[in-house]
């Protein structure tokens, strides 16, 4: 007898916008928010680096302008987990990971560019990237 049924949440992303454009020398602001997270942890990487850039609250980003914003949103299973870049630089631009551990990985990819001049890393303007 296991007593009271015991029902295993599975944790989920929630829709945010996944393709971000920030000028150069700005803040850039990655948004990932997830829905019934319970004890699991929150990893963010960029997809093309082998280490993570933040586990749960702690830094290990080698970029002293990187740092994560967490916080519940009161009333909802919701919480907010940002991945804040101070002086966005061109090679910031990529793929970038939010992962909640648990286990099996569920990541939801967002996508950086950052734009030097008003161009993007390629010398085009502007322009949208589809995920």
């Amino acid at each position: 007898d296991e007593g009271p049924l015991k029902r295993q949440i599975t944790p989920s992303f929630l829709p945010v916008n996944r393709n971000i454009t920030a000028n150069r020398g700005s803040t850039a602001v990655l948004r990932c928010i997830i829905e019934n997270l319970g004890a699991k942890t929150v990893v963010w990487r960029k997809a093309s680096e082998e280490f993570p850039l933040t586990i749960g609250e702690m830094i290990f980003a080698p970029d002293t302008g990187v740092s994560v914003e967490h916080r519940n949103i009161i009333g909802t299973p919701e919480t907010e987990w940002d991945l804040i870049i101070k002086d966005v630089q061109p090679s910031h631009s990529g793929v970038y990971e939010c992962q909640i551990s648990a286990t099996k990985i569920l990541t939801r990819y967002i996508y950086l560019n950052v734009l030097s001049d008003g161009k993007d890393n390629m010398g085009k303007r502007k322009n949208q990237f589809l995920f």
